[in-house]
């Protein structure tokens, strides 16, 4: 009880000085400039300093002493309101970014403005040449892993608006700098799964190097293919159990993809990228595993789309480094399955994936097969005929008018697969000469037709089959030609 009463006495002791001793101090401490400069003026303005000897000395006396004391006041107090309006500018970008008020990037934003307050207070060109993009891309080069992060989210974030363009230009021309390769170095570094780097370091890493990638040059960071290869590793991050693949996994394969596309657009880096085989391996992987039909598809189209996107763009290299991938994808029974089984699918179909396989299958060699065999070859001529002639209430027009390329393509090339597989499309196509519904389509019936005409070299019942059509067609095209042409 007795220990009890002294920590009670104690405590209200400490809790009197507080009151009593310390708040007064704190609030003196903060507004003394306030309270003396408030003072100042009142006593300048009042003037009546009473009648003692030397008055005549002593009043100018004070009249500095007081001004003095009235100028620190005003400078505190400027001093004060410009700290306020800094938070307001800092809110007002932040605003305008459309981001996180009290997100990471205000914290970044606000020190910006805190070291050009500082740099400009000790040299007024401090300012010169100086902003937001080069503050970002200077952090970068710190080794500081702080430093790093807050310049990779300025960047980020403008990299984020697609209306600011200046920005964007500028933000491209400093990281494809020579000076600047380090921070290229840094950022697909970044990307390396294997590493462990901190999640919101790569995330950020991954969109940067999507949006530069056609400022990166894979040949001068010999290091940059395995570092993204890295994001496509299910052993890296595939739960220790039988369980799907955790979002986190999907999230940054997808961004793996992504960043594969945008640097295969240039040519230079689409070479380096067709001849690591062990990578293309990987960006088949979700394509081969058929995880769209063996899972969800609602979970895996965008790995799927981005699978196929990277597919697609890296089947028409040129060279023979492009004939080898092509071959390779050919050879590749799961992929070409699960290919014509997204052809087949009507949920794969609204997604419009139809269009990447469509355009993968069109490239490539049908008369080179090591694992496929002419019924599946002509299984895809069958569909493309199949879209080309639906009903145009019932097909999507962009797919109808890329199966018609196709079947135009593959009829030039293959006309007798064409015809020993799907005989009875010579029907459809002349009939879509009278009645398509779109001249675009007549057209690509009828060059489908002239192709087989002229490539078809077996005189068979195919043969005599599509000469008997031609026979029965070409009279009424004529007659149609000659009623146009007399109008």
């Amino acid at each position: 009880m007795a220990r009890l009463l002294i920590a009670i006495t104690i405590l209200f002791i400490q809790q009197l000085v507080f009151a009593v001793i310390l708040c007064p101090l704190a609030a003196l401490y903060l507004c003394g400039l306030v309270i003396t400069g408030g003072i100042s003026l009142w006593r300048l303005i009042r003037r009546d300093y009473g009648e003692v000897d030397g008055g005549a000395n002593l009043q100018p006396a004070l009249n500095v002493l007081y001004s003095l004391a009235l100028f620190q006041g005003v400078l505190f107090c400027y001093r004060f309101f410009s700290y306020s309006a800094g938070d307001g500018l800092v809110s007002k970008v932040v605003e305008e970014y459309k981001l996180d008020k009290e997100g990471p990037f205000r914290k970044s934003v606000k020190e910006y403005l805190r070291q050009t307050r500082n740099g400009c207070a000790k040299d007024p060109s401090f300012i010169k040449e100086r902003n937001l993009v080069t503050y970002a891309v200077d952090l970068m080069k710190f080794e500081s892993s702080g430093s790093y992060l807050s310049g990779a989210r300025i960047l980020d974030a403008l990299l984020a608006q697609s209306e600011l363009k200046e920005q964007h230009s500028m933000i491209a021309q400093l990281i494809g700098s020579a000076s600047c390769s380090q921070i290229v170095e840094k950022l697909l570094q970044a990307l390396d799964s294997r590493s462990r780097q901190d999640k919101e370091i790569m995330e950020l890493a991954a969109r940067i190097v999507v949006k530069l990638a056609g400022e990166i040059h894979l040949k001068r960071f010999p290091q940059g293919i395995l570092c993204i290869s890295s994001l496509l590793e299910t052993s890296q991050r595939q739960p220790d159990d039988d369980s799907a693949p955790s979002d986190e996994f999907k999230s940054l394969m997808k961004q793996g993809l992504v960043i594969l596309d945008s640097l295969a657009a240039d040519k230079h880096n689409c070479s380096l990228i067709c001849e690591d085989q062990s990578l293309l391996f990987k960006v088949m992987a979700p394509i081969s595993s058929d995880m769209l039909h063996l899972i969800d598809h609602d979970e895996w189209f965008s790995v799927a789309a981005a699978s196929l996107q990277v597919m697609c763009r890296i089947v028409t290299s040129p060279g023979s480094t492009g004939e080898n991938l092509r071959n390779q994808i050919h050879g590749n029974k799961e992929v070409i399955s699960s290919m014509e089984q997204i052809l087949e699918c009507k949920t794969c179909r609204k997604h419009k994936l139809y269009i990447l396989v469509i355009k993968i299958l069109t490239k490539l060699p049908m008369d080179a097969a090591p694992g496929v065999g002419t019924k599946s070859r002509g299984k895809f001529i069958k569909t493309m005929a199949r879209i080309l002639t639906s009903d145009s209430e019932t097909q999507d027009s962009s797919i109808r008018k890329l199966a018609g390329e196709a079947l135009a393509m593959l009829s030039e090339k293959y006309a007798t697969i064409f015809l020993k597989e799907n005989g009875g499309v010579v029907d459809d196509l002349s009939r879509m000469l009278f009645n398509a519904d779109h001249n675009a389509y007549r057209i690509t019936a009828a060059e489908t037709l002239k192709h087989l005409c002229m490539h078809y070299k077996e005189n068979d019942d195919c043969f005599k089959e599509l000469m008997k059509t031609m026979k029965d067609v070409t009279p009424k095209v004529n007659f149609i030609l000659f009623s146009c042409s007399l109008a």
